[in-house]
């Protein structure tokens, strides 16, 4: 389980004790999130794992805290039964649609709904229409097709003297 907080509460909440400044704050917190040099903590990454994640961004009471932090712990454990959310189960089907993008860094995938939550859609990124995707391109050379677009399109307008 995962507890994660926006960067103005959690540094509305440390700064009468961070005799460092903000700025110290803001490097520490970069730092400690990517997982960047050797007391890094990739909170990022461990997120990221967690099985269920409780947003704490407001002024929370602490009972009330405590008792959102034992009702995902009961639903963790197995204690009480609770039923995937219309919202999770779709995100879940466009999830499992994106592991059929052959892409080499993007993996989205998306899932159309009407109002009643019927599928009425569901798709993955790839490249445009009539081209291969990028791993079975040899020209590409592993590297990805909008990534080659996008370099290209820098490296004309750098050729004609635009910054």
């Amino acid at each position: 389980m995962a507890v994660v907080a926006d960067a103005e509460s959690r540094w509305s909440r440390v700064k009468k004790s961070y005799k460092s400044g903000r700025h110290a704050f803001v490097a520490d917190d970069a730092r400690d999130r990517g997982g960047q040099g050797t007391f890094s903590q990739q909170v990022s990454k461990c997120v990221g794992e967690a099985d269920a994640v409780v947003v704490n961004d407001e002024d929370v009471v602490l009972d009330d805290f405590q008792s959102k932090v034992v009702s995902w712990a009961d639903v963790l454990t197995g204690s009480v039964e609770r039923h995937a959310s219309w919202d999770e189960i779709l995100m879940h089907q466009a999830f499992s649609s994106s592991h059929a993008s052959k892409c080499l860094k993007r993996h989205v995938g998306a899932v159309l709904v009407n109002a009643r939550n019927d599928v009425v859609g569901c798709g993955y990124n790839e490249n445009p229409y009539g081209m291969n995707p990028c791993v079975e391109e040899a020209e590409y050379e592993n590297e990805c097709f909008r990534d080659r677009v996008r370099n290209q399109a820098f490296e004309q307008l750098s050729q004609q003297g635009v910054d």
